[in-house]
């Protein structure tokens, strides 16, 4: 739990001010924004989508795991600063991996898994 605290304070940190900053800086419109926000959003429901089709079929640990390393990965791609079409296919890859993340947790809470308790 304090893994996932750190990294939501770290996401809330790139969308409330570092995503701003860089929209501006990098492609000078707010419209960069949205189109990046949304792309991540995007992804993350087909994401989840994808996973509730699919998930039971794959090893929650792996999925979770997986997700959580290229949810981060795609930063050290946007710090290249890359044109604006491959920075949104890297949002929307990142939303997409980061898409079954809250599915998994949900479970493991039902089972009583996410809480700290030893079930």
């Amino acid at each position: 739990m304090l893994t996932l605290a750190a990294t939501n304070l770290l996401d809330e940190a790139w969308s409330a001010v570092a995503a701003p900053v860089y929209a501006r800086e990098v492609y000078g419109s707010a419209a960069a924004l949205g189109l990046l926000f949304g792309a991540s959003g995007g992804g993350s429901v087909i994401g989840a989508v994808v996973y509730g089709a699919v998930g039971h079929r794959l090893p929650r640990r792996a999925v979770f795991v997986g997700g959580f390393v290229l949810v981060g990965a795609p930063f050290l791609l946007l710090a290249t600063l890359p044109p604006l079409p491959a920075a949104l296919a890297i949002q929307a890859v990142r939303g997409f991996a980061g898409g079954p993340m809250n599915p998994i947790l949900g479970v493991l809470q039902g089972e009583g898994k996410a809480d700290g308790s030893s079930a």
